[in-house]
């Protein structure tokens, strides 16, 4: 969506939001209290500033039911809703959805009404919905309820200004094309491709005068599109100029999904520096912010606590004991969290020696398989079951281990084009080339793990030639993708297991 002209610097909009609020609050001038918090609860959500966000969002709620500002209220509540779906508490976010609807209904300009309703079926979409994974129909119900309420705005700029009107029916237009790229099954890339043209066709011809568009959630999804549709230049392409513009203004959720999009094309193209390169980059990020954000989540849920619970008790003591008995609730929270978590982790690992055991091919068991889309049969019955009885023998033999195998070298062998190859790959193992190649190679190298001890001593690194993989860190990453483990923690428990065993043997025979 488009931004206003204080997010553009947001380092410096804070400053002077910090020095409007502190002025506002000597002279007592409410209305400067709400809009300095507003934008300071705005800037540090876009921050990921999240505990900061909603202090913000808390001041502009108590000064809006002051003024009786039900527009205020609605607008703190969505944000809020925005801020809780960051940390991955959803249910709390539907509430503050639920309380924004009801102080729109209470507005008067029908504008601000239509308007704020938009905004919330969107966020009900987007960042719940969607977020819990909930059945794709419901998904498509709010989105379609936003786009009916915004476009019954007028345009007479009574209350809400034709610039946002229309950035928001923009909005809308890309969110249901990535709904149809990412969500709807089977996929819909025509209907997507209507609702991106939509989208960017607002952008260039209304001619925005009070708004500065934010260019990088439409490059996003023609970014995800052209990637999807196998037009790896082109993403990259659109995921560079997001990078750019995400420099100035620093969005690290912005950065991720470029280079989440950056490796998977260059994967696409088999280009393995690259690959390497923003796998990396994409891996360290994730993890830095996947740790801010649970941070983030235990300290607002510890301060949500505190707060309801001092309200209420104002005696010391038991404001110590709640204290007290809080951490412990947190520590054997993060005790059942941890324990959980290593228990699914193993039941992972179990899985993979499950299936070694039962000798299944790992071809449709892994998580990373996309659910396969309607089959269209545009290839000869004949040659077909050439190309499927072709592929059977190669995943027999072990020339995928191979570094130089790519789509055009086994199209060639298989005296076929590459277009068709891919098709029937795609169609009948469920995945691009590049994932069938990936999924190949790790089920021979967690085989030889599981068949040879030998292997259990190599280094990664031998492991991921043995393969076929030209580094180790590719290997590494695919090999979790693929499993849902990594390679060292597979190897530590085969290890584990084969002492066990000789252990019960011994015991046995005594």
């Amino acid at each position: 969506m488009a931004k206003a002209e204080y997010q553009s610097n947001p380092e410096n909009a804070i400053v002077l939001a910090k020095q409007a609020n502190a002025i506002s609050k000597q002279i007592k001038y409410s209305k400067g209290m709400l809009q300095s918090n507003k934008i300071l609860m705005k800037l540090f959500h876009d921050k990921g500033e999240e505990e900061k966000s909603l202090f913000h969002s808390n001041e502009m709620i108590n000064i809006a039911k002051q003024l009786n500002d039900n527009n205020s209220l609605a607008e703190a509540h969505i944000e809020r809703g925005r801020i809780f779906s960051a940390l991955g508490l959803y249910e709390k976010q539907k509430i503050e959805i639920e309380e924004s609807i009801r102080y729109i209904q209470l507005e008067r300009n029908i504008n601000k009404q239509h308007y704020n309703l938009s905004l919330a079926y969107q966020n009900l979409a987007t960042d719940y919905y969607q977020k819990i994974k909930a059945p794709q129909d419901s998904v498509m119900t709010y989105l379609t309820k936003s786009l009916e309420e915004v476009n019954k705005i007028k345009d007479n700029n009574d209350g809400v200004d034709t610039d946002s009107k229309y950035d928001m029916i923009s909005y809308l237009h890309m969110n249901i094309g990535m709904f149809y790229i990412s969500i709807h099954q089977p996929q819909r890339l025509d209907l997507a491709q209507q609702h991106l043209e939509k989208s960017l066709a607002i952008v260039d011809n209304h001619h925005f005068a009070k708004l500065k568009v934010d260019r990088i959630p439409i490059l996003t999804t023609l970014a995800r599109f052209h990637e999807i549709s196998g037009k790896y230049e082109e993403a990259i392409t659109k995921a560079e100029e997001i990078l750019t513009i995400e420099k100035k203004q620093k969005s690290p959720f912005d950065r991720l999904l470029a280079f989440r999009i950056l490796s998977n094309s260059y994967e696409g193209l088999n280009r393995q520096d690259s690959l390497v390169k923003y796998l990396n980059l994409y891996t360290k990020l994730s993890d830095s912010l996947n740790y801010a954000r649970t941070k983030q989540a235990n300290t607002t849920l510890k301060n949500i606590e505190q707060e309801t619970k001092s309200s209420h008790e104002r005696d010391k003591k038991s404001i110590i004991l709640v204290s007290a008995g809080l951490i412990l609730l947190l520590i054997f929270g993060i005790w059942i969290y941890w324990k959980n978590y290593r228990k699914k982790y193993h039941k992972r690992y179990l899985n993979i020696i499950e299936r070694l055991k039962q000798r299944r091919s790992f071809q449709t068991n892994f998580s990373s398989i996309e659910k396969n889309q309607e089959k269209v049969n545009t290839i000869p019955n004949d040659t077909l079951n050439s190309i499927l009885n072709k592929l059977e023998k190669f995943e027999n033999s072990e020339r995928f281990t191979k570094k130089n195998i790519s789509l055009t070298y086994l199209a060639n062998s298989f005296s076929t084009n590459t277009r068709t190859l891919s098709e029937v790959i795609k169609q009948h193992k469920g995945k691009s080339f590049n994932g069938y190649l990936n999924s190949l190679r790790i089920e021979y190298i967690t085989r030889k793990l599981y068949e040879d001890p030998i292997f259990r001593e190599y280094k990664i690194s031998y492991l991921a030639e043995a393969c076929g993989f030209s580094s180790r860190e590719v290997f590494a990453n695919i090999f979790k993708k693929e499993t849902g483990v990594t390679p060292s923690y597979f190897i530590e428990q085969i290890k584990a297991d084969n002492i066990n065993d000789i252990l019960s043997i011994k015991e046995t025979e005594n």
